[in-house]
């Protein structure tokens, strides 16, 4: 729907009531724009109802009225859009233009029309701008990728013939060694495989031939051997190391975007959408919406300085370099800053909004806990920063502030960060105690995945907003390519984060949508991916087990180890040992001895019996420091069975105590005795906050377990996926830890090292080293090498890396940014995080408002559609909403002069 459609409806509705706008009337011209998402320029119309209906040759003659109800709602919507209502339905002055604005289409512009028209076709996938709900269309990104499997591939301009497979089965069920005619047959097929006639399409589309080909001929190889007698299921073996073959020594140079931000919190999109905030009219819904996004973006994934990568919630202002403030739900202005309610739980605060009397006897004005008393907040004015007097200090009122209502803004001039304010900027309920590191923090888990379905916007745009309610200064606005990319970080990540419980089970979870109707917050699917590997979430344990009394578990990661029979042997890599295999010196793999148990899946933590053998490991734990307060503590341990010491393993607080410190107990482990040492101590105040031994246990170990999720998991799931779609783009987690480090693979190589067959168990089966090698984009490479064991019939059987594997592996199939969009079942779902921010809706939260979406998709869609070679573009928006694009610069200052510009 556009704004003419919204004035077409008002005639409409008039010239059916007789001449009299109604309120029903109002509400028919709000659904027509309600269908479109209600862009600026069907506000426009909406609010100016006279301007559609005096002088309209369809009314010529008619004695125009409105009624008092009708100009109420119109009076309404337009305050909280920003707008002047028009309601004067007389004949227009003489001098009156006949309409606001440039008169027809900017020359030299290209109209684009709805969002729903916008699609593009990139090298990964294909991006559209709009989802269809609930009736209506809804500007968004929808990003699809390519099918798996190209159609079957032939017939185009240029293609190779495709080969008589009928003829080759033929050949290959009569050849008196079929494993010689199936590698012979294959060569000979090698530039139809390869799809070199494919190569001016692009490499994808030319991996995706080859990937087409290399099936026709694996199904038409297995049909044919396996109806040989001599074969049988045998021949499974011989197609499945025929495909090894036919991958072995060729490289996939795939197409993959080009921008390597990955929006980490010192660096995120924020700029951009306080960019589009700037062209909405002052105060109106949009521009609240859109302010309640960026209010979002600094609270939850902003830090304020570059050199920030820990955060201290025991000390969040001066950690964040921001101010904690107070903003009511679609609120403006800087907040007012918050207060640590004092005399509660410093771990978990309570917060507060302070007001004190006025000297000047006017309303209360707004006010700050500081270390030396109450201070002036920025709403006071002249007094703003300065101390509060005693005597209106002792007379401040205090309001509850919730947690949702708690923000950030950066540090305005004059103002100095609070030392030890403590807030729970990670939402999780109370204030962590170590520092949160967040160096590897960012949005990597979109950048990735987006630069695999080939997302590069390399145009900057200018884009102008004709709007007359927005102040002429910010009309224009010039967005670079890298802003683009930016607003690709801002789409895929304002659905994030946001947890609910489902009525119906109980469950937690962490929804991007949620369905409507039907009460409470069901979450929705709308997204496909395929994804395969096991997280390694950072998993390590110490696990001791004393004669009697409860099982201890420390957090200890092993850093050394040595051999379990000789402790002068140690291990070049620990974690090696951390398998359920070890490779033998013949190209296959046996159980290792080492290994007591895991879970049911291979990415489960690995136990490996620690008692009476040598290691190090370094313990991680909670303990008091020397000024009483909670701290995270690390040690460096050596267990060393030949020495017969009591060595400190770790603590556990059993108490805290409000002046500080508490009692805990401490752990002391004697490896040569294999004695558990607990020792209950008091740490006070009034000692200084030393340890005071209150009593000692000691007990006889019985096991001691070390527990590590390994590095070396996921092969056969990450082998399966890159073989299956070999030059299809995806997504590697480069890092092996706990840290993610997403990052797109743009290069990809398998190649087979070794393969050796063995009789075991009556049995034949085969072992296959393959070496995997990768680059990715902006990030490292990597060559991990594995042995896959198949049976006779070349199904896998087991796995084994021989060096540390990517953590996962992912790629996004369907991808929905939007408000409104429905789920794979096609039911209606709602942004969840838009909705509880407030920017999905419309200040009374009961109207949906897609402002925000609307202008991010054309900022992205007029950079996107740019030709090759062309560095910049124009956006146009006209008076009454419709955009229009320009690829010549000169004819774009040409229409913003004509809409009122200075030229």
């Amino acid at each position: 729907m556009g704004a003419q459609d919204v004035r077409d409806e008002l005639v409409r509705q008039v010239v059916l009531a007789g001449g009299r706008l109604t309120r029903a009337g109002v509400e028919a011209a709000m659904a027509v724009a309600r269908r479109g998402g209600t862009s600026g320029g069907e506000r426009r119309a909406l609010a100016r109802p006279g301007y559609a209906l005096r002088g309209h040759p369809d009314l010529r003659g008619v004695a125009l009225s409105i009624d008092a109800d009708a100009a109420e709602l119109v009076r309404a919507r337009a305050r909280g859009w920003g707008l002047t209502a028009d309601l004067d339905l007389g004949p227009p002055p003489a001098a009156a233009p006949a309409s606001p604005g440039p008169a027809g289409p900017p020359a030299g512009g290209h109209p684009l029309g709805d969002p729903k028209s916008w699609s593009l076709r990139l090298p990964g996938c294909t991006l559209r701008f709009a989802t269809e709900a609930l009736g209506q269309s809804w500007p968004a990104l929808v990003l699809e990728g390519p099918p798996p499997e190209a159609p079957d591939l032939g017939g185009a301009p240029g293609d190779r013939p495709p080969p008589d497979l009928e003829a080759l089965a033929d050949r290959l069920r009569a050849a008196p060694s079929p494993a010689d005619a199936l590698r012979a047959e294959a060569e000979a097929l090698r530039p139809w495989l390869d799809a070199d006639d494919r190569a001016a399409a692009g490499a994808n589309a030319r991996f995706a031939a080859a990937r087409a080909r290399r099936r026709r001929l694996l199904d038409a190889a297995l049909a044919a051997l396996t109806a040989r007698p001599d074969l049988g299921l045998r021949a499974g073996a011989l197609v499945v190391h025929l495909h090894d073959d036919l991958l072995h020594g060729r490289p996939f140079h795939m197409q993959v975007g080009a921008h390597t931000n990955y929006w980490p919190y010192w660096d995120n999109y924020l700029g951009v959408v306080e960019a589009l905030g700037r062209q909405l009219p002052p105060g109106g819904d949009a521009a609240r919406a859109v302010e309640a996004r960026a209010r979002d973006i600094r609270r939850r994934k902003t830090v304020f300085a570059a050199h920030v990568r820990r955060v201290d919630e025991q000390d969040a202002e001066r950690a964040l370099g921001a101010a904690v403030v107070w903003q009511a739900p679609h609120s403006l202005g800087p907040g007012h800053r918050a207060s640590v309610v004092m005399g509660g739980d410093p771990y978990r605060p309570r917060h507060e909004a302070l007001s004190v009397p006025d000297p000047a006897g006017g309303p209360a004005l707004p006010a700050f806990r500081a270390d030396a008393g109450l201070v002036y907040d920025q709403g006071a004015g002249p007094l703003a920063g300065q101390p509060v007097p005693e005597a209106d200090a002792a007379r401040a009122e205090s309001r509850p502030v919730p947690p949702a209502e708690l923000h950030l803004r950066a540090l305005l001039p004059g103002e100095a960060a609070r030392p030890h304010f403590a807030f729970d900027w990670s939402a999780n309920g109370g204030i962590d105690v170590p520092a949160i590191d967040i160096g590897w923090w960012g949005h990597c888990h979109n950048e990735a995945p987006a630069n695999a379905m080939g997302v590069n916007p390399r145009a900057a745009v200018r884009f102008y907003r004709a709007d007359p309610g927005v102040p002429a200064a910010d009309r224009l606005q010039r967005f670079t390519a890298d802003d683009c990319w930016d607003l690709v970080g801002a789409f895929t990540s304002d659905h994030e984060g946001e947890r609910v419980r489902d009525p119906a089970t109980g469950a937690v979870s962490q929804p991007g949508y949620v369905l409507l109707g039907g009460g409470g917050h069901r979450p929705a699917a709308v997204d496909r991916t395929t994804f395969v590997g096991d997280r390694n979430n950072g998993g390590h344990s110490l696990r001791i087990d004393p004669d009697q009394g409860r099982r201890v578990r420390i957090e200890a990661e092993v850093v050394e180890l040595w051999h379990r029979s000789d402790p002068t042997q140690r291990y070049p890599e620990p974690m090696a040992r951390f398998r359920r295999d070890i490779e033998d010196a013949d190209g296959g793999f046996a159980p290792n001895p080492d290994w007591l148990r895991s879970g049911a899946d291979e990415g489960d933590l690995i136990e490996v019996d620690a008692l009476g053998r040598r290691l190090t490991v370094k313990t991680t734990f909670l303990s008091f420091n020397a000024q009483g307060r909670r701290a995270q503590l690390e040690r460096r341990v050596e267990l060393d069975p030949t020495v017969d010491a009591f060595v400190h393993l770790a603590d556990e607080i059993e108490q805290v105590d409000p002046a500080g410190g508490g009692r805990l107990v401490a752990f002391h482990l004697n490896p040569a005795t294999r004695v558990l040492r607990q020792e209950v101590v008091q740490v006070a105040a009034d000692a200084g906050f030393g340890r005071r031994p209150l009593e000692q246990r000691d007990q006889p170990v019985r096991t001691l377990i070390c527990a590590q999720e390994t590095p070396y998991d996921s092969v056969a799931q990450i082998d399966d996926f890159v073989v299956r779609d070999i030059g299809l783009p995806f997504t590697f987690d480069t890092s092996s830890g706990l840290a993610v480090w997403n990052y797109p693979v743009n290069y990809v190589q398998r190649d087979v090292l070794r393969r050796v067959e063995r009789d075991e168990g009556g049995e034949r089966v085969s072992y296959t080293t393959v070496q995997l090698r990768y680059d990715t984009m902006g990030g490292p490479s990597g060559d991990p090498r594995y042995i896959l064991k198949r049976d006779a019939r070349g199904r896998l059987l087991r796995a084994l890396a021989l060096d540390p594997m990517p953590d996962f592996a992912f790629r996004q199939d369907r991808w929905v940014c939007a408000l409104v969009t429905p789920d794979l079942l096609r039911r209606p779902a709602v942004n969840l995080r838009a909705l509880s921010a407030g920017y999905g809706t419309a200040p009374d939260g009961q109207r949906l408002e897609p402002a925000l979406w609307r202008l991010q998709a054309g900022v992205l869609y007029a950079s996107l559609r740019a030709p090759d070679g062309v560095p910049e573009v124009g956006l146009f928006e006209d008076a009454d909403g419709e955009l229009f694009w320009f690829d010549e610069l000169g004819a774009f200052e040409a229409a913003m002069v004509a809409a009122g510009a200075p030229g």
